[in-house]
């Protein structure tokens, strides 16, 4: 992939979703993220869609729609290294990827352990 982008998604092809049209959600990479972070997003879409297009070797063809959105704080640097944390004496817990790493599962998982541990606790 190139420099540009970090991860692409059929999201369309996710159990449950409608089967008309395609949806592609495309991240792009941290790094040049923070040095476009001031770009407007339509200019941000229009860029993300070129270097897609070019490592996809997809026709020349454009979206019905693109949208941008800059998720400032989103990726994680450095992860806490710990799954979930918890206060049982005060019930109180906190979970998410940036507990874990930077993916969506890693919140999901997270988000279970955490839920156990409030389950062990009120039982």
């Amino acid at each position: 992939m190139s420099q540009t982008v970090r991860w692409i998604s059929r999201n369309n092809s996710k159990p449950g979703r409608a089967a008309r049209g395609d949806h592609i959600v495309v991240h792009a990479a941290p790094t040049w993220t923070r040095q476009t972070e001031d770009l407007e997003p339509e200019a941000v879409a229009e860029e993300l869609w070129a270097e897609v297009s070019h490592a996809l070797n997809l026709p020349p063809v454009r979206p019905a729609q693109m949208v941008a959105h800059l998720w400032r704080h989103a990726y994680v640097d450095t992860p806490l290294g710990e799954t979930f944390l918890f206060a049982r004496e005060h019930m109180v817990g906190v979970a998410g990827d940036w507990c874990r790493g930077r993916l969506a599962e890693h919140a999901f998982e997270s988000g279970a352990y955490l839920g156990n541990a409030i389950v062990d606790a009120l039982t």
